[in-house]
């Protein structure tokens, strides 16, 4: 059992472990005959499965790695990062508004409507003969049978690819450990990274510049900033994980987890977590 707080409501809760956090087929793509594909689902797994033997070695203490060896643990914290529900509406509106600008240029007029309709169904298709009107139905009745959250799972593909990418730069890597008889509490918001400048998109947010905190656990956090790969060890003073802590419970996006509610509350007070604003 973990302790949860919840922003929206402002309670404080126990709640197991597997509740918290999971959602089955979350990238599975659905088929028009109802059926599932989950390739998606396959990769993370394998990138999940990786994790474990990572974990283990930096609560160690003393992690020895190669940076091929470290590589993995940035696939993790990429596909972390972006599978957190608010990434994923972020996505969502992305995609949705790339589409929405693409089909408004492409059924302009019935010329760009037809080239549209030929590179994407073949220009010895039907619907690239049809009128304007006619690819049009056609679009709407395509896009109510095959709902877009669909074609949004390429997107996310996409970020964690990228992500993954600008991660491997930030190589250097602290190793924050909690102050004995102490412990960090963690959020939905999964890794956080923050940019003084705060620019858009993935490359702002994963980019250079960023710093990224990754809690591991109650007992370790990850500190990864631009260079080459490094890995340092701090034990923070009580003042330090407070600093730390508070970093987190405000970039929460509504759960705030803890080992318990006494201690989670704690937190919470000295963090001074304002109310949720949706």
């Amino acid at each position: 059992m973990i302790a949860v707080h919840d922003r929206r409501q402002g309670t404080y809760r126990l709640q197991l472990l597997k509740d918290t956090g999971l959602e089955g087929h979350l990238y599975s793509h659905i088929l028009s005959d109802g059926s599932k594909q989950a390739p998606i689902e396959i990769m993370l797994s394998k990138i999940d499965g990786q994790f474990p033997a990572l974990s283990k070695e930096f609560h160690k203490g003393a992690p020895r790695f190669t940076p091929t060896e470290i590589e993995p643990l940035f696939a993790w914290i990429s596909a972390l990062v972006f599978r957190v529900p608010a990434m994923q509406n972020f996505l969502k509106r992305l995609g949705n508004r790339a589409m929405d600008a693409q089909l408004e240029v492409a059924l302009e007029t019935e010329e760009a409507a037809q080239a549209y309709a030929s590179q994407i169904f073949g220009a010895e298709s039907e619907v690239a003969q049809q009128s304007l009107e006619g690819i049009k139905t056609f679009i709407e009745d395509l896009e109510a049978k095959y709902p877009r959250a669909n074609v949004s799972l390429h997107s996310s593909v996409k970020a964690m690819e990228q992500g993954h990418r600008l991660l491997c730069n930030k190589a250097h890597i602290t190793v924050l450990h909690a102050p004995p008889g102490k412990q960090f509490v963690t959020s939905d918001r999964g890794p956080i990274a923050h940019h003084p400048k705060r620019p858009d998109g993935v490359e702002g947010y994963l980019g250079p510049g960023s710093t990224v905190l990754v809690p591991l656990s109650k007992y370790i956090t990850l500190e990864l900033i631009d260079g080459p790969f490094k890995i340092l060890h701090l034990h923070l003073s009580r003042e330090d994980l407070t600093r730390i802590n508070a970093i987190v419970t405000r970039a929460s996006l509504r759960f705030v987890h803890g080992d318990s509610v006494q201690r989670l509350r704690a937190v919470i007070e000295k963090a001074k977590l304002g109310a949720f604003s949706a």
